[in-house]
């Protein structure tokens, strides 16, 4: 095998093992908290509900339809919830609820 072609390989070997990673990240479950924007009933609340990205998603427009503003990770959303004087709506659901 060339050089050349060993090292397209290490380049195309390292890319799908980043690949493999970013993958397996967005699988995994965790809290995912929603908000509301002015004008949306909910503005002063936030939603926490648990699963990959894409599930928690989902689920939150099943929950409430299409009308909220944001999408957050644990560490984007931490703080926000005092500085903007936010209360966890009643419907999120505990984790049992969502196992």
């Amino acid at each position: 095998m060339k050089d050349s072609d060993k090292l397209h390989k290490h380049i195309a070997d390292e890319e799908q093992a980043e690949m493999d990673y970013l993958h397996k990240q967005a699988e995994k479950k965790e809290n995912w908290f929603f908000t509301w924007g002015v004008g949306q009933g909910n503005r002063m609340f936030y939603a926490r509900i648990i699963g990959t990205r894409e599930s928690s998603r989902e689920r939150m427009v099943a929950l409430f339809g299409t009308m909220w503003a944001s999408q957050y990770s644990e560490k984007e959303f931490e703080g926000t919830a005092e500085r903007w004087g936010y209360t966890l709506h009643p419907i999120s659901l505990t984790d049992e609820a969502q196992a």
